[in-house]
């Protein structure tokens, strides 16, 4: 069964473990639906072997973390993602989580408590982060938080009640 992680936004990618192993992760580039849509065809052409998909949510205020001129473009492609994800029959199998939850773990681990650097530092530290936790895989900025989510939903997502329907 497959699993797919969505860091959605303009620079957003999709990440997929097949039978709970990273299989791989595909950027997804541009704002507009028609940058990513055939991607997405690709992906989703047949559903039934899908089991979860875990896309981010955006929070919804901004905060030393999120640029203002960005949380827009955030909601815009989040909300294009659901419903895309609704018409190809996947809602029952939908799992959303906000940044603040996935990367919990992370700050946990790194000692960083939240709200201590500006966005883009932060994003460089999950970055370099995802780079040394999967030697080996190629890792940029652009699928760092992909990977890092389906890393966190393998990890502790999927055996908390919370995320579980």
């Amino acid at each position: 069964m497959k699993i797919l992680a969505i860091d959605t936004g303009s620079n957003g990618a999709i990440s997929v473990a097949i039978d709970g192993v990273h299989s791989h992760t595909e950027k997804l580039n541009g704002a507009d639906p028609s940058d990513w849509f055939p991607q997405l065809e690709k992906m989703f052409e047949a559903t039934t072997d899908i089991d979860t998909v875990i896309i981010e949510k955006p929070p919804y205020f901004m905060g030393t973390m999120i640029p203002s001129s960005r949380i827009a473009v955030l909601f815009e492609c989040y909300g294009m993602m659901v419903g895309y994800l609704y018409a190809k029959g996947v809602r029952n199998r939908l799992v959303t989580v906000t940044p603040q939850d996935w990367q919990r773990f992370i700050r946990d681990e790194m000692g960083i408590k939240r709200g201590e650097m500006k966005h883009a530092e932060w994003k460089r530290h999950l970055s370099q982060y995802a780079k040394e936790r999967f030697k080996g895989e190629k890792v940029t900025g652009q699928t760092a938080d992909a990977r890092l989510i389906l890393d966190w939903w393998l990890r502790h997502g999927r055996h908390n009640e919370h995320y579980l329907k």
